[in-house]
């Protein structure tokens, strides 16, 4: 009996250790597996890649396209504020995504693809809303998406 009841605070003391163990590399583990499994539901999210690539897109649009081209017009001779103030309540008309893949030529071909797989090119569209000082960076844009994220 002596023997029993020396071996069993040991083999407490074992378990105990075993446990701790355990537990310090499970912890790290589960971690890094929780971090992941949100990385991946942000990353690979098809509806946030949309939402992410049309942004780029209809920045690239205004900032690079439509107001250099306006800037350069003779009709308004550099006169942003002119022909913007009529637009900033109604907005401009709406820019569908097929435009905006042609107007980005220079942009990647693989968001081109990647936006025409998940939407419509004639339904998914951009509105812009010039704000005042008018200048290049002065809008906010709304985003009519016709898309398909399964």
């Amino acid at each position: 009996m002596a023997t029993t009841s020396n071996s069993s605070p040991r083999r407490s003391r074992d378990i105990s250790n075993f446990a701790r163990k355990y537990l310090l590399f499970l912890i790290p583990i589960m971690t890094v597996v929780v971090i992941g499994t949100v990385a991946c539901i942000f990353i690979f999210n098809p509806e946030q890649q949309v939402k992410s690539k049309l942004s780029s897109l209809a920045q690239h649009y205004y900032e690079d396209y439509f107001y250099t081209n306006l800037e350069n017009s003779d009709q308004f001779s550099g006169d942003a504020e002119k022909a913007l103030q009529k637009y900033e309540d109604k907005g401009l008309p709406p820019v569908t995504l097929r435009q905006l893949i042609l107007a980005n030529k220079a942009s990647d071909s693989s968001d081109a693809t990647f936006l025409s797989k998940h939407c419509d090119n004639g339904a998914t569209s951009v509105k812009f809303y010039p704000e005042v000082p008018y200048t290049r960076t002065s809008y906010h844009v709304e985003y009519a998406y016709s898309c398909n994220f399964q």
